[in-house]
Parts: structure tokens; C-alpha cells; sequence
């Protein structure tokens, strides 16, 4: 050993510290700058499936776009957010014989939208290389809060930068809303706070405690179709770290029709998901969205509570119930583990969640 401490000539300074037959452990330290997680590089396919296996017979690197190429015009939505730009695409429309590349963003790509309207033959091939976000949340289970139940938030915007990553993250589908008067993101006052399980600290999801509920969506009909999603986000510690959880669903906009009936008439037929306003009934102030498709002898209900209840007891109608609006919302927040799903009030079904963030926010204690 002829240099230490990357410095000048000190053989004898070392072998005076260190003689022979010395047992030496050398730890290098590298430091690595601007290392970052943030984005993922993403190959999207749009072919149909017999060309992509003539094409590439031992498989292919990429996620398959799901709308069948036949020379049309049509609509291709790419799987991911394509919100960090393209790398390079490329096509081929002999089996791979001859390729064309290109560096450049494809032209006609919708960034709100995230998709290109393109016309390719069903011989096309398509390769679309771009970086797309990571997921900043994990499924997880419900944990301890570090303080108290936290806020609701809602989002439909297709930017990144105002809950896209985030509602992709926890949700799965991508927000394509442009217009600002649909609603950005929204902050919904809680009505109801819940309850706090005493014995593990977390928020309680036992069947017989108040539920969390918050004040209606101000969203109306989003642009494009876009999806949403609203989370409550409280703060939780786990393993001595501090992270943000998510507790929250997807939403999915259902624009129905709306049929008035005369409540006077006999035997009023209604269908599963109809919606309909029983003009002179005692409940013609609200309007009913039906479950089940029957024939109706009576109108004997009253409203109480937010629900319709069978008059002369204190049961719900399991043939009509109140319709809260397009988004199917209830207005309360699902308390459950890790995903699953469920039907919302428009008979859709929609991803419920909890997740935490992938990184901790700070230190809880160090014991």
C-alpha cells in the first residue's frame, strides 16, 4: 500500500500504523447525485394480437393498448400518463422486416386527453416509448393515526401537477377533465368525523360506528369522461415513521334520463337503473333511481333521513332509492385494508382503497 488517504507518498507512516499480518477492512463510499425514482420509462403496443405474434413470436417488452387497429380512424388512449414526454415510437407494417423510427413526440397527441387519433392497418405495429410517473402510494392497511382524522379531497383534473399522479396512483385511471368550472381540486368539509378504534388507534371500520361522511361533490359533467376520485388523507405512524394515508374510492359519472310519472296511475312498471319523479306523491320533491325492475301497487313511502323509508315502519324501500346525483356518491368515506371494490349509488363499480405513501413524510420516535 504505497498511497492512503489519497494523498502523497506515506509507506513508512503506514506500515508503522499497520504492520504486516494486519487484518484491514476498506469501506468506499460513492456518492451518487440526482438520484431519482420519479419517472418510469414505458413502451405502449397498438397492434391486434395476430400481428404482434407474427411480428414478435417470442413476446414483446411493452403494455398492450386495447383497441383493435383495421385502418379506421379511431382513438388510441395510452395505458399510462405520458406526462415526462416520448423518447422515440416506431412502427413496422411487414412482420418486422423494415422498421421506422422516430425521436420526436408523435404529432396529434393529446396531452389532456392522453391519446393520439391515428388511422393504422390491422399490419401495423406500433411502439411508443415514453417516461411516465411512478406511483407515489401502496396498498397498505388501515393504521394508526398520528393525530387526528384527517380531509376529504377530491380531483377530476388531467394535469400532474393537480392530482392526476396522485388519482392514478391510487386508483388506476387517468383524469382527462379540462374545464376549471367541472372542479380542480376540491377540498369536502367533513359532516361527520367518524370514530377512532381505542384499541388500535386507527380510524374505526366496525360496522356499527358513525362513518365518516363529507358534504356533497361540487363537481358537475367532467370533460372527455374523465373519472375521478376523492381520498380522505390523514396522517398515521408505522414502524416509528410517519406517513400520509389514503383512505378513499373512485369515481365513475353516469348521465341518466329522467321520467316524471303521474303517482296516481296503477301498476307503475319501473326498470333497474331508471330514474324517475312521482309527480303529486308524497315524495315528489326528490328524485328516485330504481334497483330492481318491478311493478309498483303502491307509492307508499316517506323521506326521512336522506333515505326513502316504507311508511308505517322504519324500513328502507329495496325498490327505490334516493338519487344523490351522476357521480353515484354517498358521501362517506369506505374504511377497509389494502383494495376491493364496490357498487356506487348508479350501479357502476368502482375501486375503494387504502393506501400509504411510498416514502415516509418524518420521523415518529426512534425507540
Amino acid at each position: 500500500m504505497a498511497f492512503i488517504w489519497n494523498s502523497t507518498n506515506r509507506v513508512t507512516e503506514f506500515n508503522n500504523l499497520f504492520p504486516n499480518g494486519t487484518e484491514l477492512t476498506f469501506i468506499q463510499v460513492t456518492e451518487i447525485s440526482k438520484a431519482s425514482f420519479e419517472t418510469l420509462p414505458w413502451v405502449d403496443i397498438v397492434c391486434t394480437p395476430e400481428t404482434l405474434s407474427n411480428t414478435s413470436p417470442n413476446g414483446a417488452y411493452g403494455d398492450w393498448v386495447a383497441i383493435l387497429p383495421n385502418g379506421t380512424s379511431k382513438e388510441f388512449f395510452f395505458n399510462r400518463k405520458a406526462s415526462a414526454g416520448f423518447s422515440s415510437w416506431g412502427s413496422t407494417s411487414d412482420n418486422g422486416t423494415t422498421w421506422n423510427f422516430v425521436t420526436t413526440a408523435p404529432s396529434g397527441f393529446s396531452t389532456e386527453r392522453n391519446s393520439r387519433v391515428m388511422d393504422p392497418t390491422v399490419e401495423t405495429l406500433y411502439f411508443f416509448h415514453y417516461a411516465t410517473k411512478a406511483n407515489t402510494t401502496l396498498s397498505a392497511s388501515n393504521t394508526k393515526l398520528a393525530g387526528e382524522i384527517g380531509k376529504v379531497i377530491s380531483t377530476l383534473w388531467h394535469s400532474q401537477d393537480r392530482g392526476a399522479d396522485l388519482q392514478y396512483s391510487l386508483t388506476g385511471t387517468i383524469p382527462k377533465n379540462t374545464d376549471t368550472s367541472k372542479g380542480v381540486v376540491n377540498t369536502l368539509p367533513l359532516i361527520s368525523e367518524g370514530a377512532i378504534n381505542p384499541g388500535t388507534g386507527a380510524i374505526d371500520a366496525g360496522w356499527n360506528v358513525k362513518r365518516i361522511k363529507h358534504s356533497p361533490l361540487t363537481f358537475s359533467n367532467p370533460t372527455n369522461d374523465s373519472k375521478a376520485m376523492k381520498a380522505l388523507v390523514s396522517l398515521v405512524e408505522k414502524n416509528g415513521l410517519y406517513y400520509a394515508q389514503f383512505n378513499g374510492v373512485g369515481l365513475q359519472y353516469q348521465d341518466i334520463p329522467l321520467i316524471n310519472i303521474v303517482a296516481d296511475q296503477a301498476n307503475i312498471p319501473v326498470v333497474s337503473g331508471q330514474l324517475y319523479r312521482f309527480i303529486n306523491s308524497g315524495f315528489s320533491d326528490v328524485i328516485v333511481r330504481a334497483v330492481a325492475s318491478v311493478t309498483l301497487t303502491n307509492l307508499d313511502y316517506r323521506v326521512e333521513s336522506g333515505a326513502l323509508l316504507i311508511n308505517s315502519s322504519t324500513l328502507e324501500s329495496n325498490v327505490l332509492k334516493i338519487y344523490t346525483g351522476p357521480w353515484g356518491d354517498d358521501q362517506t368515506i369506505p374504511i377497509i385494508n389494502g383494495e376491493d371494490v364496490k357498487t356506487d349509488l348508479n350501479g357502476n363499480t368502482v375501486k375503494v382503497f387504502c393506501h400509504h405513501s411510498v416514502y415516509p413524510l418524518g420521523i415518529a420516535h426512534n425507540d
